[in-house]
């Protein structure tokens, strides 16, 4: 009976799930070859069921305040005076001016916001498996995944695209946390395009990120995953901005110069 019991409880359900690392060309022209020699990209996890469905997406990327807008003044002068800040070691400074003149405002903040369903992916992107197994297995390290992205966001960290020192904090940085929580090493993994921010560490500056496994996600029945995930989502997505849900990011178009995947 108890296992019948499950087998009703569990109709509706997918049996599967993966989770995919991203990578989604960008078209920067000459300048990210002469910057990385090669191309960049936007990287990102993305939630699969077994018959390809795309169940969710999570990003990271630059939010401006005044705007409430994702996706927006990451490459500002604001920002890029920020960063100059920072590598010429004088932030301390930089903060008291930048606070006084009231320019902290508009440099942008680094944000995760998570989709239900669709989102950024395309047939042109770069795809690696990270993690396969039951809905069981994999649900509970989604929610680590959405779940750390909300305290990224609560800490409200100015958005960096590129430095110098490659102490990022940008899609590849958020990628890298992401897929630390699920116990998955980026360093094993071999990046098609140019990453900066791929192996800086989040947890470095927030340590609570090492906190955050999915642990205690495990022996909870699928419907009971299935409210915590939707629970958790909504909460990533609060944190996003004071308002509510955050803005849909600019859409890119289809690229064709996708490559196999490599892992080490």
């Amino acid at each position: 009976m108890k296992k019948l019991a499950e087998k009703v409880e569990n109709i509706g359900f997918p049996e599967k799930l993966r989770i995919e690392l991203h990578e989604t060309p960008l078209d920067f022209g000459r300048l990210d070859n002469i910057l990385f020699g090669r191309d960049a990209s936007h990287s990102f996890l993305v939630l699969k069921d077994e018959k390809d469905k795309i169940l969710s997406e999570i990003h990271g990327t630059s939010y401006h305040r005044p705007l409430k807008k994702l996706g927006h003044g990451g490459q500002s002068l604001y920002n890029i005076f920020n960063i100059l800040a920072s590598e010429m070691r004088v932030r301390p400074l930089f903060n008291r001016v930048a606070k006084w003149t009231g320019m902290d405002a508009k440099i942008s903040r680094l944000r995760v916001h998570a989709s239900e369903g669709k989102l950024r992916s395309d047939p042109a992107d770069v795809v690696v498996p990270v993690k396969i197994g039951s809905y069981e297995e994999i649900m509970p390290l989604w929610l680590s995944c959405l779940e750390a992205g909300r305290l990224i966001n609560q800490n409200d960290l100015p958005y960096k695209g590129v430095t110098l020192t490659q102490k990022t904090k940008n899609c590849h940085a958020v990628t890298s946390a992401m897929l630390r929580r699920i116990n998955a090493v980026p360093e094993n993994i071999t990046m098609t395009y140019a990453v900066p921010g791929f192996a800086h560490m989040l947890s470095k500056i927030l340590p609570q990120l090492k906190e955050i496994t999915a642990d205690r996600h495990r022996g909870k029945s699928r419907s009971e995953l299935q409210e915590n995930y939707k629970a958790f989502l909504h909460a990533l997505n609060d944190s996003v901005t004071d308002s509510g849900s955050p803005a849909k990011t600019p859409q890119r178009p289809p690229q064709s110069r996708a490559t196999p995947h490599r892992i080490k």
